[in-house]
């Protein structure tokens, strides 16, 4: 350091912050370059860990003449996995044997909110996800109104749920299990989305563990889409039978009520939305399967698929295992808003 020793004193206070400049920005870069490598680590570490979670479901691609058939089956149904350009790498198959890209269109819908549509229609997978547990979540707890000073928010839940669990457990149920579903899901979306935004190809066996979170809850309930309405609907009239006990302005419970529909209507379009999910995955999940059905006569294979995604069939719901005991939802609900309405008039 004896080259510094002549130095003035302003020309050290100058070489000092020379240096403490410099050291600042190397420890810069050090510090931003893990950073920057950080996302896509966690990304493919969330991955590998979903993959390693679901190694109980061995999977193998299908041979060259069963994807054939089944992407041709896809491509002439208008399954949106599988367009003319997958069709056409179908029959070309055999050059690159472990590479079954889905279209880039689909891959969009599944993993993209389209904007100009406000509705469930233009929602992505991981939206109708967090989206429909948020709803079915809302509708379990009575909605957003209770007030632990005022209304005895916690007592009245309770009694909410118990009133579910008497007359309307199918319902119950249902809800419960969208309220719980998987969301480590999110994290295999999350980077199926970041491939798709690099200009990735996503291959179809990148979609295993989508394709068993979906089926798993598409098929938790064996009931037709009109019965699932009628049950969910009960859901929100109990719902509201309860705020009517605890209410007395009009006004007010007009506005309750106008928000349960909302949620009523916007849990049944969410379900519609993961339905539309299911049918179009279908393709993907014959192929994991190795099998050719179509899918009307899925019923066939029915035995491979629960096994498959993991769901026994004593798991799924069926309305007529849970029924009502006494009198149905609804009567139980307008008996409730009787006697609350007596109770009122009643008073002094």
């Amino acid at each position: 350091m004896t080259e510094f020793r002549d130095l003035s004193e302003q020309e050290r206070r100058r070489l000092y912050q020379d240096f403490h400049r410099a050291a600042e920005a190397l420890q810069g870069e050090a510090a931003a370059a893990p950073l920057m490598a950080k996302t896509e680590t966690e990304r493919q570490k969330r991955f590998q860990e979903r993959l390693r979670l679901g190694e109980g479901r061995q999977v193998r691609r299908p041979s060259w003449g069963l994807r054939l058939r089944i992407d041709n089956y896809a491509s002439s149904e208008g399954f949106e996995i599988c367009g003319v350009r997958e069709l056409f790498a179908s029959f070309l198959a055999f050059l690159r044997p472990h590479q079954d890209l889905i279209s880039r269109r689909f891959a969009r819908c599944l993993l993209r909110d389209n904007l100009p549509q406000s509705t469930t229609a233009g929602f992505s997978l991981s939206r109708t996800l967090l989206e429909i547990r948020r709803r079915a979540d809302f509708l379990l707890r009575g909605g957003d109104f209770f007030k632990r000073a005022t209304d005895r928010g916690h007592s009245i839940r309770g009694e909410l749920k118990h009133d579910l669990l008497i007359w309307e457990p199918f319902g119950y149920e249902l809800l419960d299990t969208f309220n719980h579903h998987d969301t480590g899901l999110l994290d295999t979306l999350s980077y199926l989305r970041y491939k798709l935004e690099r200009r990735r190809g996503i291959d179809v066996f990148d979609l295993k563990e989508t394709v068993i979170a979906v089926y798993r809850l598409s098929l938790a309930t064996g009931a037709p889409f009109q019965l699932v309405e009628g049950h969910i609907g009960n859901v929100g009239a109990l719902v509201k039978s309860i705020y009517v006990r605890i209410y007395s302005s009009g006004e007010k419970l007009t506005m309750v009520h106008r928000s349960i529909d909302q949620a009523v209507d916007e849990f049944l379009a969410l379900y519609v939305r993961l339905k539309y999910f299911a049918h179009h995955l279908y393709p993907a999940l014959l192929k994991m399967l190795s099998v050719f059905c179509k899918e009307e006569s899925a019923h066939e294979i029915a035995e491979e698929i629960y096994t498959f995604i993991g769901l026994a069939p004593g798991q799924i719901l069926k309305a007529d295992a849970v029924k009502p005991r006494g009198q149905t939802a609804v009567s139980a609900a307008a008996s409730a808003d009787a006697a609350a309405a007596a109770e009122r008039g009643a008073g002094p």
